[in-house]
C-alpha cells in the first residue's frame, strides 16, 4: 500500500473531484508501489479530453504494460585498443515481473 503524505494529497484530491492529471498520478502511484491492481482499476475509470491527455495516457499503459509483461533487450558493444584488440560483444535479456500481481 502507498504511504506517506503524497499518497493522501493526491487522495484526498481524487475524492474532491474527477480530474485526469489527478486519477493518472494516483495510477502511477500505486504502480511505483506495487499495487498492480489498483493501477489497473484508476487508469480505467481515466477520460482524456485533450490529445495531450491521450498522449499521457498512452504512455501510462506503456509503462504498466513494460512493468508487468515480459521485457526482451539486445545489446551490442564494440572495443578497440591501440594493441590492436577487438572485441564484439553481443547479448540477449529477458525478464519477467515475479511478484505477485494482484493485491
Amino acid at each position: 500500500m502507498i504511504t506517506g503524505t503524497l499518497y493522501f494529497f493526491i487522495k484526498k484530491v481524487y475524492e474532491k473531484g474527477e480530474d485526469f492529471e489527478t486519477s493518472l498520478g494516483l495510477s502511477y502511484a500505486y504502480l511505483s508501489a506495487g499495487n498492480i491492481k489498483s493501477a489497473k482499476d484508476t487508469s480505467k475509470e481515466l477520460k482524456p479530453e485533450y490529445p495531450y491527455q491521450e498522449k499521457e495516457l498512452n504512455e501510462f499503459h506503456y509503462t504498466l504494460d513494460r512493468t508487468i509483461g515480459p521485457v526482451f533487450d539486445t545489446k551490442y558493444s564494440y572495443y578497440h585498443d591501440s594493441d590492436d584488440n577487438n572485441v564484439n560483444r553481443f547479448s540477449l535479456g529477458f525478464w519477467f515481473l515475479v511478484r505477485k500481481l494482484e493485491k
